[in-house]
């Protein structure tokens, strides 16, 4: 458990800007990421330094997806580019949508998923992504919400991909 304070949080934050291979299994709440420590890392611009995060809506679910990526990793299957966009998307989705704005939605909309909530959701994703790419390790020069969808017309799921193509590699 990392939440909840700074002391909680300064040996993870130590960890990350010593470039240490660092994952996150954000396993605060059920179906969300824990906002304090997003938005704590979001503030020490150390979002992205992670090697992997998860926050699904099961603790098997996050870290069988952690465990899994973390196996990936060692066994340098996944191209650095790829890494990095898998992990703003859960980032994106398990933790800032899930954990944060799903929330705030849900509050100002009783009716089901429309197409002004998907244009508000989308327009939101896209700042913050425009904002997080100016301090990213290794920025891409493209970026921004892809595809975006509610599968069941309800906030609790979304489906959602990313346009992302690194310096490196125009083909991602």
């Amino acid at each position: 458990r990392v939440s909840g304070s700074p002391e909680q949080i300064t040996p993870l934050f130590d960890l990350l800007k010593q470039d240490k291979p660092v994952l996150i299994a954000d396993l605060m709440y059920a179906n969300g990421g824990d906002a304090y420590l997003l938005k704590q890392l979001e503030n020490e611009q150390l979002l992205f330094h992670p090697k992997a995060y998860a926050a699904w809506n099961t603790n098997g679910n996050t870290l069988g997806t952690v465990l899994a990526w973390y196996k990936l990793l060692n066994a340098e299957q996944v191209q650095p580019h790829l890494q990095q966009k898998f992990l703003i998307e859960r980032i994106t989705d398990d933790g800032w949508y899930q954990g944060i704005w799903r929330q705030e939605l849900s509050k100002h909309y009783s009716d089901p998923v429309n197409l002004n909530t998907c244009v508000q959701l989308i327009h939101k994703m896209n700042e913050h992504l425009k904002c997080w790419q100016q301090w990213m390790p290794e920025s891409p020069h493209c970026l921004q919400v892809k595809h975006l969808n509610f599968p069941w017309r309800r906030f609790f799921e979304i489906e959602l991909e990313l346009c992302f193509k690194s310096q490196s590699d125009d083909s991602a």
